[in-house]
């Protein structure tokens, strides 16, 4: 480090030598690591300083209230020695004190320890993060699917439930039973009145049978509108007290509509004489005449009157004057 030779003069200009040597001491105690002892000046020539004697108490002063800041030893110590500072040469009138320097004290080596290894640091693994669990992904809600409605399937219509009646029925019908599938016929209203009998149930087969013959007489030649027709209407009576029927024990042996023979006036019948009659095939005598409202009537059978042929007990007959 180098200071201009000025510097120094400017302040100790008004020194003695002592003075000025132990200014330069005090600079080199206090600033040991700026290496005040190796100060050369510019010219390296030594110069006599003249002080005033009456300025050395002042510059007394000076010094003792100036403050140097103390800078912390160096980490390592110094690489080379350092060199001896300059001294003044001592003048004709008073004699310069060279400033000593201090030589360095020395960083202390300390001895390795006896007797024990050098522990040897085990390298720090690196710190494994924390496996880190990804959220999760939540699954998408499907769409509900509508289910399809599926086409009712129509039940199957369960075959009808027939009456003890209707059974017994069937037995003798002339279409096999098909008769009854049409409500408004004839056949089926035959049978309807006759299951709505409040006596039935103490009804033989026989007294069955021959009551829905009757009754399918009366509903197909419009029993309603004859002019004479006691308690064929009444359920409740037996079939043989019934106007103009005849009964041998509980057989019906003769049907006789006739009224007035000699006026010949019939009972009013209209529609078809039904083949249904020749269910009775015991009875013996038949008279419907004088029924002019019969005429042209079609004949249910489509042989016309052969079933007549079935009644194998008939000895007599008497259909004139109808429109048949």
């Amino acid at each position: 480090m180098r200071f201009h030779r000025s510097a120094i003069i400017c302040i100790a200009c008004s020194l003695t030598t002592a003075q000025a040597t132990k200014f330069g001491r005090r600079l080199s105690d206090n600033h040991e690591q700026v290496r005040l002892e190796g100060v050369k000046f510019e010219d390296e020539q030594p110069e006599q300083i003249n002080f005033a004697a009456e300025d050395n108490s002042y510059w007394n002063r000076v010094l003792q209230s100036m403050s140097f800041p103390t800078v912390s030893p160096p980490t390592e110590p110094p690489t080379s020695s350092p060199s001896a500072s300059p001294s003044v040469a001592p003048t004709t009138s008073a004699p310069v004190d060279t400033p000593t320097t201090p030589a360095p004290t020395p960083a202390p080596v300390l001895p390795p320890p006896t007797g024990t290894e050098p522990t040897t640091l085990a390298p720090t693994p690196a710190p494994t993060p924390a496996p880190v669990t990804p959220a999760p992904t939540p699954n998408p809600t499907p769409a509900p699917t509508p289910n399809p409605t599926p086409v009712p399937t129509p039940s199957p219509t369960p075959a009808p439930t027939i009456s003890p009646v209707q059974v017994v029925i069937e037995t003798v019908a002339l279409q096999g039973g098909d008769e009854f599938d049409d409500p408004n016929s004839y056949q089926s209203r035959a049978l309807a009145w006759l299951e709505a009998n409040p006596n039935v149930d103490s009804y033989s087969n026989f007294q069955l049978i021959q009551r829905y013959a009757l009754r399918s007489f009366y509903e197909s030649t419009n029993g309603d509108s004859w002019f004479q027709n006691t308690n064929w209407d009444d359920p409740a009576t037996e079939e043989c007290t019934w106007r103009f029927l005849t009964c041998f024990g509980n057989q019906v042996v003769v049907i006789n509509m006739e009224i007035d023979s000699a006026r010949e006036i019939g009972n009013n019948l209209s529609g078809v004489f039904p083949p249904e009659i020749s269910i009775m095939n015991w009875i013996k005598r038949i008279q419907i005449p004088y029924n002019s409202k019969l005429e042209n009537e079609a004949i249910q059978d489509p042989n016309g009157l052969d079933w007549l042929g079935d009644l194998t007990q008939l000895t007599f007959l008497s259909i004139r004057e109808n429109g048949f």
